[in-house]
């Protein structure tokens, strides 16, 4: 699956929080998605030594999303 033909539909607020070393995307397909969205409110957050779903950086990630999610649902 990818993402071609999809991610300039992407308008809404977009976080993209991935592991650079993640085996099963990598790290080149997520930066297309995030430059391809048309979003004009994006965030990209690149985990230099993060496991796949960035479990190693749990606290982090969980603290990344809620603040996120508080920002954008005010």
């Amino acid at each position: 699956m990818t993402m071609e033909g999809y991610a300039q539909n992407i308008t809404c607020a977009l976080l993209v929080s991935h592991g650079i070393p993640g085996p099963l995307f990598r790290v080149e397909g997520v930066e297309k998605i995030y430059t391809e969205s048309a979003s004009t409110d994006k965030t990209l957050k690149l985990w230099k030594d993060g496991k796949h779903c960035v479990t190693n950086h749990a606290t982090e990630t969980i603290m990344l999303f809620a603040d996120f999610f508080t920002d954008k649902l005010k």
